[in-house]
């Protein structure tokens, strides 16, 4: 069994997500901020209705 060279390939993609991931983390922020704002919405809307 010979090993794989997995390190170049974790030097490639921590260069790629160190370029990309700040943008990546910001989107994927908002996007919870949004789900959670909907689901308590939705939950004081069904507790103010029932």
């Amino acid at each position: 069994m010979t090993p794989r060279p997995a390190h170049s390939h974790h030097l490639t993609l921590h260069r790629f997500a160190g370029r990309h991931a700040s943008r990546f983390v910001l989107r994927l922020y908002l996007q919870w901020v949004i789900v959670s704002f909907l689901i308590l919405g939705t939950i004081s809307v069904a507790a103010v209705t029932l």
